[in-house]
């Protein structure tokens, strides 16, 4: 991505995302130098802090009493220290969708301040799980900690953060559809090297940018061992750049690795699989083709008799 302050927020385009950030950082800190500016409160704990408006503080105190899990869980995911604190915003209901022009966004990251913007009211109409929203973002913050920006590709950062969160996105995503299948049925989806940057801003092709991003991330783990995943991050850390990293860790080029999983996936998402996973959507339109088609029938017999009908009474007649 071409901001350095963002690599969590997808929708906008290049320059208007830039701007964007670059005005909510500076009334966020003006906001911080001025208390009085703003209504917002603060908590500080030991190692986070959550900036909150007073009507939000039950949920501030829960995010602050969450962080340490949060924080220990992706140690254990990825193990490296977490030796910065993070500041937690709770925005009202509405705020992040006008930042990011999309009502999709539910969480983002700003790494270079160590900050996470949060809509909890998004995560509690769409059962987003708080902690694991947290643990995501936080995944980002801690990637862009020890990993220079210039080395880290968007689907790489988006996948990793995914893969460690148990498939949590930064957006809201529909977990009973999976464009991922129908773009393999297709033959739509996206190279790896249109995603390096940024992601479209185009809802569904969105959904599918984060849903290729996991499923690389995931064949890499599954396939050469998360070991070896790991020792992507570490190269990455160490400053080789990606592709070099990916050679050295897995002993296979970017491009390679690349058409390998293309295989993999068209060997899984086969029209048998789709049917399958689709049975229920499948048999209920079918259910709902038959439904109308008896409807048409009857009309048409009800049609025929009334007409045989006419008929005999004229003849009587």
């Amino acid at each position: 991505m071409n901001a350095p302050y963002l690599k969590s927020l997808t929708i906008l385009p290049a320059r208007v995302r830039i701007t964007a950030l670059l005005f909510f950082v500076t009334l966020f800190f003006a906001a911080l130098a001025d208390a009085d500016a703003s209504q917002s409160l603060i908590i500080q704990g030991d190692a986070a802090s959550v900036r909150f408006d007073a009507s939000q503080e039950a949920a501030a105190r829960e995010v602050l009493s969450l962080y340490p899990s949060v924080r220990s869980n992706l140690e254990r995911v990825i193990p490296w220290p977490i030796d910065f604190s993070p500041t937690f915003v709770l925005l009202a209901e509405g705020e992040l969708e006008k930042m990011a022009e999309s009502n999709l966004v539910a969480a983002l990251a700003i790494p270079r301040h160590n900050l996470v913007l949060l809509d909890l009211s998004k995560m509690s109409k769409h059962a987003f799980v708080l902690e694991t929203t947290m643990k995501h973002e936080l995944c980002h913050l801690l990637l862009h900690h020890y990993i220079n920006e210039d080395a880290l590709p968007k689907w790489f950062d988006e996948g990793m953060c995914q893969w460690a969160s148990n498939g949590m996105a930064d957006i809201i995503m529909e977990r009973k559809a999976s464009y991922l299948d129908a773009a393999v049925l297709a033959g739509q989806v996206a190279p790896l090297w249109q995603l390096n940057n940024r992601f479209p801003g185009e809802d569904r092709s969105l959904m599918l940018a984060y849903e290729q991003s996991l499923s690389m991330v995931t064949f890499i783990s599954q396939k050469y061992g998360t070991g070896k995943l790991l020792s992507v991050l570490n190269q990455l850390r160490n400053g080789e750049p990606f592709q070099e990293a990916v050679k050295g860790s897995l002993g296979i080029g970017l491009p390679e690795l690349e058409n390998n999983w293309q295989r993999s996936l068209r060997k899984e998402h086969t029209w048998l699989l789709y049917v399958s996973m689709h049975l229920y959507e499948i048999l209920f339109f079918v259910a709902a083709l038959l439904t109308v088609g008896g409807f048409i029938r009857l009309i048409c017999r009800r049609r025929a008799a009334s007409r045989l009908e006419n008929k005999e009474e004229i003849h009587e007649g």
